[in-house]
């Protein structure tokens, strides 16, 4: 099979390649950057799903604070309708507090 040949910007010859070659230099080529865009993409992906993990966390320790915060108010004798203004927390919630 004939070759192609290949000259660098300058006009040097660079070499001679047959079709197959090019054919596999090509494939190599995708494949590299399928698997790059695919790391960016797992990559992206796992920062999300960490964010995401890590707002639940948040807003779980924040409820849980409120939760305490209404119990010592309770223990005050602080009536539940201030306990929910103070907190935000529902009237019902608080009531259900142990």
């Amino acid at each position: 099979m004939a070759g192609l040949t290949y000259l660098t910007d300058n006009g040097d010859l660079l070499k001679k390649f047959t079709v197959d070659e090019i054919a596999k230099m090509n494939r190599e080529e995708g494949l590299e950057k399928g698997l790059k865009k695919g790391r960016e993409e797992g990559r992206e992906e796992g920062r999300e799903k960490g964010r995401e993990e890590g707002r639940e966390e948040g807003r779980e320790e924040g409820r849980e604070a409120l939760l305490n915060v209404a119990r010592k108010l309770l223990a005050r004798n602080t009536p539940v309708a201030d306990v929910a203004e103070l907190t935000g927390l529902e009237a019902a919630a608080i009531e259900n507090i142990t």
